[in-house]
């Protein structure tokens, strides 16, 4: 998790996986012009007690979960993984259809505000969306969904057909977004990326209930999870900064 350098562009914006710097230039990636913010989103505060019990994708064969490492944190790393692999022989030999895949959700009601089927960094490829959600004052909130194979795509295209949503689309929570490709040569590295955004940076996705919470911290020491020589207590945020709480409530060493 902590070694990966990724990046996914969308909407005019960038963000980086593994440094997560933003433009200068631009705002932070789900930020749009006055005239294009979304109504009848909630303030993203709603979901300081509102959580939202669906998590971003399908974890029954997943290999493991880390969470949002901040910047208090011994090795930071803004943003949740996802993680998959093929050792084992589960997931299909040669490509198949989505199908076959992993299912990425809708965390929460919201607008598709932006669609990348093809994102080439570095070495590999990617592809994902981001979800607005919420309003954080006169900017919208949003959800990334870097989806990561870590290959390149197996034919042109190919990725494209694992996005099941267009920009602009209005969904509903636990709608069918797209799928996660694991190719036959996984070693555990694919996973998928998931952060808040808002218009003033990079916050902890911390919208889930206890329950969620759970499922995803359980698989945290699969992925050999450790903070100063212990392992990682159930959080979302983990030793966050004032920064990077999406509620305004200041620094937390365990956000959820």
């Amino acid at each position: 998790m902590r070694s990966v350098t990724t990046a996914l562009a969308l909407v005019g914006g960038a963000v980086a996986c593994a440094l997560l710097q933003l433009p200068a230039q631009a705002a932070v990636l789900g930020t749009a012009p006055a005239k294009d913010r979304p109504s009848g989103l909630p303030s993203i505060k709603q979901f300081a007690t509102k959580k939202t019990e669906v998590l971003p994708a399908d974890l029954s064969r997943a290999e493991g979960t880390a969470p949002f490492l901040g910047a208090r944190a011994q090795a930071p790393h803004q943003g949740i993984h996802l993680y998959w692999s093929n050792k084992d022989g589960q997931w299909p030999a040669t490509p198949g259809p989505p199908t076959d895949y992993p299912a990425v959700y809708a965390v929460a009601d919201g607008i598709v505000g932006g669609v990348e089927p093809l994102r080439q960094m570095g070495s590999h490829q990617a592809y994902g969306f981001i979800l607005q959600i919420a309003q954080d004052g006169r900017s919208p909130a949003s959800v990334v969904y870097s989806l990561e194979p870590f290959v390149n795509e197996p034919a042109p295209g190919f990725y494209r057909q694992f996005l099941k949503v267009r920009n602009g689309q209005r969904v509903k929570k636990g709608q069918l977004l797209g799928y996660m490709y694991v190719p036959p040569s996984s070693d555990g590295s694919t996973h998928m990326h998931f952060h808040l955004a808002t218009g003033s940076g990079i916050k902890s996705p911390s919208i889930f209930t206890p329950e969620a919470v759970q499922q995803l911290a359980a698989r945290f020491a699969d992925r050999g999870g450790m903070e100063d020589g212990a392992p990682l207590p159930p959080c979302i945020g983990y030793r966050i900064s004032a920064a990077e709480n999406p509620f305004g409530t200041g620094a937390a060493d365990c956000l959820n």
